[in-house]
């Protein structure tokens, strides 16, 4: 089921990233405000009819700050770069997020993993580097 939702979680990254591109007249500040309220508004609804409810701490209040600084600089970068080579950059991401997952969160550790960290990241500079 995850596999669902990664997928999902991928086609509406990509549909954001090609639409905040493609939207020449706002500022990324304007187009992250919108984008904030809209969420909000959903992650209330969801949380009404799934009854998933948690108190909040100062790592929620984290999260949502580093969530806005990281679309914020994204979105910057949109602006002044294409689409073709900021997006790859951005997908470095993803290999930091499973560094930090191997060193903070125990998870499994073997040679087809870095080999995969690796390759990614050369897949990556590919897609993203200069000519």
């Amino acid at each position: 089921m995850w596999q669902l939702y990664v997928g999902l979680a991928i086609i509406f990254f990509g549909l954001n990233d090609f639409t905040v591109k493609k939207i020449k007249k706002a500022k990324p500040e304007q187009i992250l405000f919108f984008q904030f309220i809209s969420a909000s508004f959903l992650a209330f609804i969801a949380t009404i009819i799934f009854g998933q409810t948690s108190k909040i701490n100062f790592f929620h209040m984290f999260l949502g700050i580093g969530l806005f600084l990281a679309l914020m600089f994204f979105y910057l970068a949109l602006k002044l770069g294409e689409l073709s080579k900021v997006a790859p950059i951005f997908g470095l991401n993803v290999i930091i997020t499973a560094i930090l997952g191997l060193i903070f969160l125990s998870e499994p550790f073997s040679a087809k993993t870095i080999t995969g960290l690796i390759l990614g990241t050369l897949g990556i500079y590919f897609l993203g580097g200069k000519k």
